[in-house]
């Protein structure tokens, strides 16, 4: 029985020696570059909106009734288009009383219905030469009296009647002067309100300020509105502002004038890439997300962009730079890490590197991205990252 038992163990364990090496794992196949130097502008990549370059809640200046209302939601308006109009019977019969307080003034100076003249001499007014008559006569019959007076025909207490007579007409005259100021005062008075009533029928016309679409509508046919409701919201879309926000870092780097290149997220692939210049810098840097606004002026004539659509941009800022490029290819990223993979004494080793930005494609077509930190110029990569761990053992080929 024990002999049947070591013959057993014998034939199970193969005859290998118990501590024999296991075979070496082949080397795996490797190509190596240098990273190239490519001397680029910077271009600051950022995320950002559309928004319109004019926003507009529109209401009446005059309460009143709405009457109608032209124009509805997405409906492109031109500048002066009337959109809505109020109820004009109250507003025509305001036009109609103060045209009618300005005849009655009119007709105290003797002047033209038909407003042809407005040219008035208060000296030649009939207050006034009536007033002067009487002080003539007056003074006339002053005077025959003083003289019979004088030649002991008359009394004293008659000289004084007429003396006081004199000083009566004397200020009638004063007051019809004064009157017919007091009239024409009261005519530039029934003009203003007349103007008054006439804008406030004008007003009763609510027409857009600028061109645009309509973005909403806020109330309807029959509505009564009080002056400064909002009817409608206005949108100027053409131009639009791209609002960008770059980081802190990078914000020397950006000013007015310089170009920008955007895509809409949304649109078709293979659409083609807007352009829109930088415009107008933030005065601050926001403290919290430690960004500068930025807004460049996008031109829409024909509409296809939206306000409020999200966008991808590069501000191109113009700087020329020398920068350490190497294929996307050859990154290899995991958990957020960037790396990438050198052959140190025929192992692999890995090389933790921090990126910028795309800086464009190699003469072979391969899309290169900026090494700004952990990479030498002359040091070796591998081409092809893919299945490598650091310490596994390569062989590199041409």
């Amino acid at each position: 029985m024990l002999a049947a038992c070591v013959a057993c163990l014998a034939a199970c364990g193969g005859g290998a020696p118990a501590g024999a090496a296991k075979p070496a794992a082949e080397a795996r196949s490797v190509k190596q570059i240098l990273p190239s130097s490519l001397t680029t502008q910077t271009k600051v990549e950022v995320t950002g909106s559309l928004a319109p370059d004019e926003t507009a809640d529109l209401g009446f200046q005059v309460p009143g009734r709405i009457l109608s209302l032209d124009v509805d939601v997405g409906d492109s308006v031109a500048a002066g288009q009337r959109i809505a109009s109020l109820d004009l019977a109250d507003f025509d019969l305001e036009c109609a009383r103060a045209e009618a307080a300005l005849q009655v003034a009119r007709v105290r100076l003797s002047l033209p219905l038909d407003a042809s003249s407005d040219a008035v001499d208060p000296a030649q007014s009939a207050p006034v030469r009536e007033a002067k008559a009487v002080l003539v006569e007056a003074g006339l019959a002053r005077d025959r009296v003083r003289e019979l007076a004088g030649q002991g025909l008359g009394s004293q207490a008659a000289l004084d009647t007429a003396v006081a007579t004199v000083a009566v007409a004397q200020s009638r005259l004063q007051a019809a002067e004064e009157q017919v100021a007091t009239w024409l005062a009261e005519l530039a008075q029934r003009k203003v309100e007349l103007a008054l009533a006439q804008k406030r029928r004008a007003d009763a016309q609510l027409v857009a300020p600028f061109g645009g679409r309509v973005e909403a509508r806020h109330a309807a046919r029959g509505s009564f509105v009080q002056p400064g409701t909002s009817v409608v919201t206005m949108l100027c879309n053409d131009p639009l502002r791209l609002r960008l926000r770059v980081p802190e870092r990078q914000a020397p780097l950006v000013a007015a004038g310089q170009q920008v290149s955007f895509s809409v997220d949304g649109e078709l692939s293979g659409a083609p890439t807007h352009r829109a210049v930088v415009r107008r810098l933030g005065p601050s840097i926001d403290t919290v997300d430690r960004t500068l606004l930025v807004e460049a002026e996008v031109q829409n004539p024909e509409g296809t962009l939206r306000s409020g659509s999200f966008c991808r941009a590069q501000i191109e800022t113009g700087t020329a730079r020398v920068v350490v490029a190497v294929p996307k290819s050859a990154i290899a990223s995991f958990a957020g890490v960037d790396r990438v993979y050198c052959v140190q004494e025929g192992r692999i080793k890995d090389v933790l590197v921090e990126l910028g930005f795309t800086v464009g494609d190699s003469a072979s077509g391969i899309e290169l991205v900026e090494v700004v930190r952990g990479l030498a110029k002359d040091q070796r990569i591998v081409v092809d990252p893919r299945g490598l761990v650091p310490g596994m053992p390569v062989k590199v080929v041409d």
